[in-house]
């Protein structure tokens, strides 16, 4: 008879034991869903009040950077997961950083060109020379132009870079990059079109309103360097 009381008492204590640590676990389970935590809005806001919001809230904020046409440069253009939806506490939200528009253009663009080593291996007709208006897209300011080259010697670029600066003397200049489709430059008189490219991070400037360009080519075998410059609206 003990015995059966004894083995019966063991079965009551394991059940016991066992009903307990169930229950512990469903709490578990109960405090990790309500630790579950809303993510808020903070689209439109800047990158620190965004990180201050998210941290106080329990989550750790992560920044990247990107092109948005909707939100100006600064501010929060995109939450990942997103706004509004439960995410665990502890969880990495990332946030992107509006760099401000990926493409935008001058309203007007005012420039000229010349030759300023006064060589005649050009003819410099007002109709030999001209440029389409200034643009920037994802950083890089683009102005193409074109050349009516009339000329007996051979002609073409020297490089494929310039150098550029917003005051004519160059006193503080940058690298650019010069893009074309042949190096050789066409001199029958007709079109031969280049793209210049600066970028507008090294340039320390988004909108120019005054910008110089320089660069060489090669006529005859020796070199001759070009220069432009632009008044530019935006």
């Amino acid at each position: 008879m003990k015995k059966i009381i004894t083995i019966f008492l063991s079965f009551v204590i394991l059940f016991s034991i066992s009903s307990f640590l169930i229950s512990c676990s469903n709490k578990d389970n109960e405090v990790k869903q309500n630790a579950q935590i809303i993510i808020p809005d903070v689209l439109g806001t800047d990158e620190n009040t965004a990180k201050t919001v998210l941290l106080n809230k329990g989550f750790i904020p992560k920044c990247e950077y990107d092109w948005s046409n909707v939100y100006p440069e600064g501010q929060v253009c995109m939450v990942e997961p997103n706004v509004n939806t439960n995410a665990d506490e502890g969880s990495i939200i990332n946030i992107i950083i509006s760099k401000g528009p990926s493409y935008y253009s001058a309203t007007s663009t005012v420039g000229y060109m010349y030759n300023i080593d006064g060589v005649n291996a050009f003819s410099w007709e007002d109709d030999t020379k001209g440029f389409y208006g200034a643009y920037v897209m994802e950083g890089y300011l683009y102005i193409t132009m074109y050349i009516c080259c009339v000329s007996d010697y051979s002609v073409s670029f020297f490089n494929d870079f310039g150098t550029a600066s917003t005051t004519e003397d160059f006193e503080q200049s940058i690298p650019i990059g010069l893009e074309y489709d042949n190096k050789l430059v066409n001199t029958l008189g007709e079109k031969t079109t280049f793209t210049v490219k600066i970028s507008i991070e090294n340039l320390g400037i988004k909108k120019p309103s005054n910008l110089y360009i320089k660069f060489d080519f090669v006529v005859a075998g020796e070199r001759e360097t070009f220069q432009a410059g632009f008044d530019i609206a935006w």
